[in-house]
């Protein structure tokens, strides 16, 4: 799926030496906390981009799952992908060091709000801005979606590395489960049960499972 050079390689190896030891059964989690911002707080423009997107669960109603999971999985770690610090400092309080995290940038919730509302706004009215412009607006340059690209491969190939996965139906998820091949001694697909119904209707309340097994997914 993914190639590396022999830089990334070392920096894989850094992390996997970093976040996986000897007696760990470690349960990764994929969150894409943007998918899941309560929609009082988008603005028109959010709500119309995130509108085909999977609904995220909220912190709390993940944490209910990695609790359950844990236990029926026998997992004693948690790792997280994260973009915002709040979801590094929820986690940390109720799992304490329990909760691994790999090292990379993330910013305030309301920061990226912020930062992201001119490129959102500009990107829904067709302004004529294409991706760099709209990156540029938000703030981006080439050295920051490198940096950024990088940090969220080497969260990718961890989760990949984890006993067990689970997590909102996005790339990375689905990447994690190609890198892994196969290898995950359990797996769960947070349920979003709107765009299920919407897109496969033949597999509404079907176990996340049977839906990976029998739908092709575009890496």
């Amino acid at each position: 799926v993914w190639t590396f050079n022999s830089e990334m390689e070392k920096k894989i190896e850094q992390t996997k030496r970093a976040i996986f030891k000897s007696g760990m059964r470690v349960l990764g989690v994929v969150l894409r906390e943007e998918f899941g911002m309560p929609k009082e707080e988008m603005s028109e423009e959010q709500k119309q981009i995130y509108s085909n997107h999977p609904r995220a669960l909220s912190l709390e109603d993940t944490y209910k799952l990695v609790e359950e999971y844990m236990l029926k999985w026998n997992c004693t770690h948690v790792l997280f992908t994260t973009m915002f610090l709040e979801s590094v400092e929820f986690f940390t309080s109720r799992l304490g060091d329990k909760a691994l995290f790999v090292e990379r940038e993330r910013e305030r919730y309301v920061d990226f709000v912020v930062r992201n509302d001119k490129a959102f706004k500009d990107y829904v009215n067709n302004k004529g801005n294409g991706y760099k412009e709209v990156l540029d607006d938000a703030g981006y340059d080439e050295i920051k979606i490198k940096r950024q690209m990088q940090e969220y491969a080497l969260e990718v190939v961890s989760i990949a590395n984890c006993k067990c996965c689970m997590g909102v139906k996005c790339s990375g998820m689905i990447s994690a489960c190609i890198i892994n091949g196969g290898e995950y001694e359990g797996l769960y697909f947070f349920e979003d049960e709107n765009n299920i119904s919407k897109y496969l209707p033949d597999f509404y309340n079907k176990p996340a499972k049977h839906i990976i097994k029998y739908v092709h997914f575009e890496p």
